[in-house]
């Protein structure tokens, strides 16, 4: 996308790629930056949004072939905190690449993605963007200061499929780099409400943040029975309606199987409990097994096969 759009960054890639050393790469690089610095600090250097985003595509591109990019992180922070989308994009792409949770311009970036999240903007790939960006970066700065904010979108009624699964993922993370931002209490009921959602990317999404969640139970500091009655029954269910129902749209199904990613997820989670004691749930469990067991079948389609098998292995190795 970006090569199409940037003449100059297609000029630039193409003057990169036909290097034929190391030491003319280098060159090439080391006369770019220079003319970046130069368009950065000059009054009239960037007066328009799609020089700006030129020069910061270029520098995102010099970082991934290795070179050391010191410089332009206002420039950065200027294109996530802009109103157009266009800008944020790149903004977002830039920071998520060239930047890590323990740099001095962290401080600017959370205010900038706080400000995100708390925007009352219809348009949701703005939101969406700024919680891939935390994901992508973690760290505690993060966690403490912007996990509020991700709960509150998660939860919220209001909120689009698309935005819950990234509130779901970005949740995850920050839970990873600072467990404290959770009290999983009151947060497991929550999440496991979610698994109900008919949008199976909300359910895939969010069974990742609940095995997150779960890995980190201790009996001794929570109620492993309360736990039990939310989650148990749910995970039998959603089982049930994919492996026996096969209730799932086509765009959910590898190769015919129904979601094998978000069944192994359920199995994984299922292991953390005892087995189900709610007559429907254990008639569920009963009947998944049985069909796993006993009608996977060997095909000519191998990408099939690997599916069907991992989940039946998955299966096996929890019997």
């Amino acid at each position: 996308m970006a090569s199409t759009q940037y003449r100059g960054l297609t000029v630039f890639i193409s003057d990169i790629r036909n290097c034929k050393t190391k030491e003319a790469e280098q060159l090439r690089v080391n006369r770019e930056l220079a003319n970046i610095r130069t368009k950065f600090t000059s009054k009239n250097g960037i007066n328009t949004s799609y020089k700006r985003k030129k020069y910061v595509w270029k520098m995102v591109y010099m970082f991934m072939l290795g070179h050391e990019i010191d410089f332009g992180h206002m420039e950065v922070i200027q294109l996530i905190t802009s109103a157009k989308f266009s800008e944020k994009v790149v903004g977002y792409m830039a920071i998520a690449t060239m930047l890590r949770h323990t740099d001095e311009m962290m401080t600017m970036v959370v205010n900038g993605v706080r400000g995100e999240l708390m925007s009352s903007d219809p348009n949701d790939f703005a939101k969406c963007l700024a919680m891939s960006t935390v994901g992508n970066l973690g760290g505690v700065d993060f966690a403490v200061a912007l996990s509020g904010h991700v709960q509150a979108l998660l939860t919220d009624v209001s909120s689009s499929p698309n935005v819950i699964k990234n509130a779901a993922l970005c949740l995850l993370r920050i839970y990873r780099s600072h467990a404290e931002v959770l009290d999983l209490t009151e947060w497991l009921p929550k999440v496991a409400e979610l698994m109900e959602h008919r949008h199976y990317g909300v359910v895939i999404s969010t069974a990742a943040l609940l095995l997150g969640m779960i890995s980190n139970l201790n009996g001794e500091e929570h109620d492993i029975g309360a736990a039990h009655a939310c989650v148990v029954p749910r995970c039998c269910e959603i089982l049930y309606r994919l492996c026996v129902m096969r209730t799932v749209p086509d765009e959910y199904k590898y190769y015919g199987t129904p979601t094998p990613w978000l069944q192994i997820k359920l199995l994984k989670i299922l292991q953390y409990f005892d087995p189900p004691t709610q007559p429907t749930a254990v008639q569920h469990l009963r009947d998944v097994l049985t069909k796993i067991l006993t009608k996977t079948e060997v095909t000519k389609s191998v990408n099939k096969n690997n599916a069907d098998q991992c989940v039946l292995f998955f299966h096996v190795d929890i019997i």
